[in-house]
């Protein structure tokens, strides 16, 4: 079994996925990335800039009865799927905190499709990276490497080519109310049991956050901020090293 950080990181990210056993990594690690300075503050104010440079969406679809979802949870999902498309580069910030309260942040970016990297700032030293279909979960700190199908994880949906929420069996459940639309997702597999709860902005569509729930009623939320839409990427923060 890995180090608990890594662990405790890939169930907050990827539905509690246990770490299959992985490779030692030494030779030539990924360079850490840097943010471009933010010119438009922190918190939420920096997620409310970002937000305005998609328009906001407003996409009619017809109503689907076959879908346990009302009319205005399918509009909703709709809205959402045509935000996330309208762009495939993402960077920002994050902020996890772990069910027994431990808090821990860092930076991500996103590549669409199929490009993913979170750095966690030490001291859990951890990096999640998505590449060439595969993820590896890197421990700088103890120098473990795991690597296991991308199309295994939940991160699929995030970084598929065209994002669908409204597809048959997806999502199990919206609600919308107070400014947010809350779209939840439940999987089950050898790999994954747990149940993910995305919050979008409903005037944006922008996503905010999500909250992990574990197979044992464990919660992790995971926030993001200072986002930056469209900003070209090294991809070498990418490469994932054998």
């Amino acid at each position: 079994m890995k180090t608990v950080a890594a662990s405790s990181t890939l169930a907050a990210l990827l539905l509690a996925v246990v770490l299959p056993a992985g490779s030692a990594w030494a030779d030539n690690p990924v360079p850490l990335p840097h943010l471009r300075p933010s010119s438009a503050g922190g918190g939420a104010a920096g997620a409310g800039a970002a937000a305005t440079a998609v328009a906001r969406p407003n996409v009619a679809v017809p109503f689907n009865p076959s879908l346990p979802l009302s009319a205005e949870q399918q509009q909703a999902l709709a809205n959402i799927d045509a935000y996330l498309n309208s762009f495939s580069l993402l960077e920002g910030k994050f902020i996890q905190i772990a069910p027994n309260g431990n808090q821990s942040d860092g930076v991500f970016f996103i590549s669409r499709p199929g490009k993913i990297r979170f750095h966690f700032n030490p001291p859990s030293q951890v990096d999640i990276i998505a590449s060439n279909g595969k993820v590896a979960v890197r421990d700088q700190r103890v120098g473990t490497q795991d690597e296991y199908p991308l199309s295994k994880t939940p991160l699929r949906y995030l970084l598929s080519d065209r994002i669908d929420l409204l597809e048959p069996g997806l999502v199990n459940d919206v609600q919308i109310g107070n400014g947010l639309v809350q779209v939840t997702i439940v999987e089950k597999s050898n790999l994954v049991s747990g149940q993910i709860t995305m919050t979008f902005d409903s005037n944006t569509y922008a996503l905010q956050r999500w909250v992990v729930t574990d197979a044992q009623g464990g919660q992790t939320s995971f926030g993001i901020y200072d986002t930056v839409i469209g900003k070209p990427q090294n991809p070498q923060l990418f490469w994932i090293v054998d």
